[in-house]
């Protein structure tokens, strides 16, 4: 028996901060829902299974339940089968979706938050149950794992689904742990919510397929569907099949004892090359544009140029590759000039003591004064982020760590104006 096992396709999404001039098919979800059809059908798949989160909470219905339904009948006409669970984005599509599709076709597990079970067989004697769990009402603040209740299968193997955040005990979206999926009776835990793919290995093995499509800056790496075998009553680990046409990538590059702007911007396009050669090479067939984002480092003579530099990368540049393009998205410079930090933050100067706020921010306990400075930054990005301006946008988790980080960059881009003032 042959599975398809992916989750958190969100139909109505798309792909995030990539130029114009990409395809805007190729970056939505619906697009990636249909590669998914297709690689069920290309692999001989005897079943797709969905972890919830189908389809978007932003015009979640009319703009899924057209995909979803195409998809499915699709893989219908082929003697595919589909089970899923619902998420909290779709708790309420997917069991409307389910009343208009035969059970032999469309399987939703678990309505109504309780636990249900679905053997699948096939004529080769092949079987397998499927354990469900779905989502009732848009927030869980309780674990489902506390109501399985499902007896254990001697003869024929269980595979787990269910959506929710693992080991996350405040979490509203059905807190797991990975005690409890241990402790349970399925040989594999098929999960959603996270869009991050994880393979957890067992027994009982617990993966989280991610989003098919990477959709922003923060959904890093390979993204795809996962296959699954299950061979003579034993259910083997699954693979992940690349098939986002958008990967997004973290690089840090450090420019320690680069002397000039020339070697500089060589060097960084040198790198720049590499990583999106290196991301073709893995991330597969269907990669139409690679996003990176870089991180600048280390102690060089040039470091008041980088910022202009990384203004003009994120503006200028964009590189034909061996599969689509390459942009980068955003440039983090945490450069400084070549000084000795704590032998600075001796002197009796405003660079001396800006030098100094940099080495305490890298401690875990700070003074009295620096912990004030934290606790007021962290009020004011608060405020920024609750004003007019942005109060409409999505909230970030405003907390010490995220004032640290600000109050380092500006630290270290003061730092730089400064001793440039006093070297020139």
């Amino acid at each position: 028996m042959r599975l398809i096992l992916t989750g958190d396709i969100h139909l109505g999404r798309s792909s995030s901060r990539i130029p114009e001039n990409i395809p805007r098919e190729s970056l939505r979800a619906a697009a990636a829902w249909s590669r998914i059809v297709d690689l069920a059908i290309e692999e001989g798949a005897d079943l797709v299974c969905l972890s919830g989160d189908i389809a978007d909470q932003t015009n979640k219905f009319w703009e899924s339940i057209g995909p979803l339904k195409q998809g499915i009948q699709k893989l219908t006409s082929k003697g595919i089968r589909t089970v899923a669970v619902a998420g909290n984005h779709d708790y309420d599509v997917l069991p409307r979706l389910a009343d208009q599709l035969p059970p032999e076709s469309f399987t939703l597990l678990g309505e109504s938050g309780k636990w249900e079970r679905v053997t699948i067989r096939l004529e080769s004697g092949e079987a397998l149950n499927i354990d469900g769990w779905s989502f009732p009402s848009a927030s869980v603040t309780v674990s489902p794992l506390d109501t399985y209740n499902l007896t254990a299968d001697p003869v024929v193997p269980t595979l787990g689904m269910v959506h929710g955040d693992l080991d996350v005990a405040s979490s509203p979206y059905a807190p797991l742990t990975l005690t409890q999926l241990h402790s349970l009776g399925p040989a594999g835990w098929l999960l959603g919510h996270i869009h991050a793919p994880r393979l957890i290995e067992g027994p009982p093995w617990v993966v989280y397929p991610g989003s098919p499509q990477a959709f922003d800056p923060g959904e890093t790496g390979t993204h795809g569907p996962w296959i699954l075998e299950v061979n003579n009553g034993m259910i083997g680990v699954p693979v992940q099949v690349p098939l986002s046409t958008v990967c997004y990538h973290n690089e840090t590059i450090d420019l320690s004892d680069i002397a000039n702007a020339d070697a500089m911007q060589s060097y960084i396009l040198e790198r720049i090359q590499s990583t999106g050669d290196a991301i073709a090479r893995s991330a597969g067939f269907f990669l139409t544009h690679t996003s990176l984002r870089l991180k600048l480092t280390g102690k060089t003579p040039i470091s008041h140029l980088v910022a202009k530099n990384s203004e003009l990368i994120t503006s200028d540049l964009v590189l034909p590759m061996t599969k689509g393009s390459l942009t980068v998205e955003k440039v983090e410079d945490q450069t400084i000039p070549p000084i000795d930090l704590l032998q600075y933050s001796k002197s009796n100067s405003a660079a001396g003591a800006v030098a100094g706020l940099l080495l305490e921010l890298e401690k875990k306990h700070v003074s009295e004064a620096v912990e004030k400075l934290i606790l007021d930054t962290v009020e004011k990005l608060r405020n920024m982020e609750n004003s007019g301006t942005y109060g409409l946008l999505k909230r970030r988790e405003t907390d010490i760590e995220l004032a640290r980080k600000y109050l380092r960059a500006s630290s270290r881009a003061l730092l730089t104006e400064l001793v440039g003032q006093i070297d020139g």
